[in-house]
């Protein structure tokens, strides 16, 4: 039996060499930009692999006692070596089956941690091998009890016990672990199933390719959603699939949470939402067509490149409209028409439908243009734009004019990276920021590879309220310099690797608005060997949209807005807060707007700043504090900071300047059930005097629930 087992082993093992070189590789199945990576970042160790202690990917939570682990690991070590010492009654060829079975297995571990370093692999490999450690120890176990002797017997139930109850707590705070939530496959995630259930057979869902959703995650989503047509460019383990019929609608769109809740804006709704996904469905007579040159195409894809799976994510650039290469659409009925336009420049629009010729200015920003028409509708700019979106209506009567409307809450941006001589890579950012909103840019560059990337260039910068940033990486050196509009600028934070180590690496670009990251796009493909750029492959771009004020109403289930419309004045530094959105870090499945909070649960208070058009800079160093209060003034939540952040105080704003800021807020784990008010003080940092807001020391901006 030994010698066919290891007779079909052999070339098995022979057959599946690639695909194990292939397996050390790196997985393919975890598309982030930043942590391209999946499993943990440690070797796990014995008492983990056999199950004494808890497996965690993080180290860290409640474990069995240190005592009892090592008494427990212990025992099996004196079983496992009964089993091997002590005579048996059959042949003593047993004994040399075991003896090879535990070489084999020391030999794998071995070559697992050593011989090809991989976390995951030896994470995988190590827990294949715990069924031979446990045969062993119950051969000992056995031994021991053939033996006929009372103390052997007590000792091999003893030692017994001690195993069983060390690894029974063990596997009881796994449970507890995997009730509140399991490594990727989440209670939030998996209660997305009986709602998927609920949607019509064959209907039309667009499945979100966002990063944060795992190849396994995307998979079990699918499953979920057997019966349906899945849309989108979704990536899935080993491969990655794309359908968008052109001119089709989708009838749903399942998006990531964190994802900009698009279909909200052009008429759909929120049906369900968790901290992994959110469902909405779209109007039956919307036509939403996207402006992604590839949307439409499944371009080819290296699973095993995060730079490629990133590329491949993002569906192109947006469309360019130009003077020679208008949009055209041929519509069956008359039909209302919302564009959704970027430009980094004012410009005028021609709008030529069947009956007449309007011309439009539309400034640089995002704007949207409305027209209606009948049969053919032409839109031809004056100057190079992208189409971010287009959105076809049935027309209602009377049909009002062609309109450009700006939307001062988004910005256009467009970027591009350019390789001068053999070592300095120079990225130039422009942005048309009409809403003169404060934003930051963050460059980083890693490792192509899913294991273990380096990262060899991060460096965070303030953008300019308009205009152009430059910066220029010298990866020799290890040296950066940023520009302004032209003129030298600090670097908030700037770490360059000198001569990185030779290798593909790819760079991305992030926008910030207050603490979240409101747009990220990879940018350049670059190999560096002996410090020198050899491979230079920039992404291409148009202009892109980013919204850096707050989101329009209606606003997802996990969000509310604090403030009804009206904003509040802060007289002395003549600043104002436009808004206040109270956001849940971590709804639970199903959240609706109104559901109460739970104690220890943790939120964000996103405040929208502005400076008056006549603020004037001040020796004034403001502060601002959240505070959720009961009844009896009792505080159950504060969070006190610099008014507009670390990085972008109130003395540096200029007038007209609009700053988010995100207030972190954690209820404590003793709040009562009952209602709360929530507060804001604006006070003097110098002489902790309050700062009235409309008049008021501490200005209540909402109320919240708590169960």
């Amino acid at each position: 039996m030994i010698l066919a087992a290891l007779a079909l082993a052999v070339p098995t093992f022979a057959a599946a060499t690639l695909a194990i070189l292939d397996y050390f590789e790196g997985f393919s199945f975890r598309y982030s930009l930043i942590e391209p990576k999946i499993g943990p970042d440690r070797f796990i160790g014995l008492e983990e692999i056999i199950g004494l202690t808890v497996f965690r990917l993080t180290t860290g939570g409640a474990q069995p006692p240190a005592l009892l682990v090592g008494a427990a690991a212990l025992a099996a070590v004196l079983l496992c070596v009964a089993g091997l010492a002590l005579p048996s009654r059959g042949s003593g060829a047993f004994r040399w089956r075991w003896i090879l079975a535990g070489a084999a297995i020391t030999a794998t571990l071995f070559w697992l941690r050593f011989g090809r370093p991989y976390e995951y692999g030896f994470m995988k490999g190590a827990a294949y091998t715990t069924c031979v450690l446990w045969g062993l120890a119950a051969h000992g176990i056995e031994r021991l009890v053939e033996r006929a002797r009372r103390t052997d017997a007590v000792l091999a139930s003893g030692a017994a016990f001690l195993i069983l109850v060390c690894t029974g707590w063990a596997q009881a705070l796994t449970v507890a672990d995997h009730m509140r939530g399991p490594a990727i496959f989440t209670r939030d995630l998996v209660a997305f199933e009986p709602i998927a259930a609920r949607l019509p057979q064959g209907a039309k869902v667009l499945l979100s390719g966002d990063e944060t959703l795992t190849g396994p995650i995307n998979g079990l989503l699918a499953t979920m959603l057997y019966g349906k047509e899945i849309w989108g460019r979704v990536p899935a383990a080993y491969t990655s699939q794309s359908s968008w019929t052109p001119g089709g609608t989708p009838d749903y769109v399942v998006l990531a949470a964190r994802e900009a809740p698009w279909p909200l804006e052009i008429g759909g709704r929120e049906l369900w939402r968790s901290s992994v996904v959110a469902l909405y469905d779209l109007p039956t007579d919307v036509v939403f067509l996207p402006g992604r040159s590839e949307i439409h195409r499944n371009t080819p894809v290296d699973p095993k490149s995060p730079a490629s799976l990133a590329i491949w994510r993002r569906a192109g650039h947006n469309r360019m409209l130009t003077p020679e290469d208008p949009l055209s659409l041929n519509l069956t009925q008359r039909t209302t028409i919302h564009l959704k336009l970027a430009s980094l420049t004012p410009q005028r629009l021609l709008v030529h439908d069947d009956e007449s010729t309007q011309t439009l200015a539309v400034q640089a920003g995002i704007t949207t243009v409305e027209a209606t028409a009948g049969s053919t509708v032409r839109v031809i700019p004056e100057a190079p734009l992208a189409l971010i979106s287009a959105v076809l209506r049935p027309a209602v009567s009377p049909s009002p004019l062609p309109a450009a409307a700006l939307d001062a809450t988004q910005g256009a941006w467009s970027v591009t990276a350019e390789q001068q001589g053999n070592h300095q890579l120079v990225i130039t950012t422009r942005l048309a920021n009409p809403g003169r909103y404060a934003l930051r840019y963050e460059v980083t560059i890693i490792e192509d590879t899913f294991n273990a990337p380096r990262r060899i260039v991060r460096v965070l910068g303030a953008a300019p309220l308009e205009g152009e940033w430059r910066l220029a990486l010298d990866l020799a050196r290890g040296a950066s310099e940023a520009r302004m509009n032209g003129s030298p600028t600090p670097l908030l934070e700037a770490e360059v690797a000198a001569a990185p180590p030779n290798g593909r690496y790819f760079g991305v670009l992030t926008i910030y608005s207050g603490g979240a990251a409101v747009a990220q796009a990879p940018i350049v493909v670059i190999s560096v060997t002996d410090g020198a750029i050899t491979t230079f492959e920039p992404v291409a771009f148009s202009v892109e949209s980013v919204r850096a004020g707050s989101e329009p109403l209606p606003l997802p289930a996990h969000r509310r807005a604090l403030l009804d419309g009206t904003p509040l004045i802060c007289d002395p530094l003549r600043i104002v807060i436009e808004q206040a959105i109270l956001e849940r870090h971590a709804p639970p499945p199903g959240v609706t707007p109104d559901m109460p909070l739970a104690p220890g649960e943790r939120l964000t208070v996103q405040i929208y700043w502005r400076a008056a058009a006549d603020h004037a800079s001040s020796a004034v160093m403001p502060m601002v504090s959240v505070q959720l209060l009961d009844d009896e003034y009792r505080k159950w939540a504060q969070w006190d900071g610099l008014t507009g952040g670390d990085w972008r105080p109130v003395p540096v704003w200029t007038p007209g300047e609009a700053v988010r800021q995100d207030v972190p807020l954690t209820l404590d784990t003793a709040t009562p059930p009952g209602d709360y008010r929530l507060i804001l003080v604006v006070y003097d940092l110098a002489t902790g005097r309050p700062l009235p807001l409309d008049g008021q020391d501490a200005a209540p901006i909402g109320w919240v629930r708590v169960r």
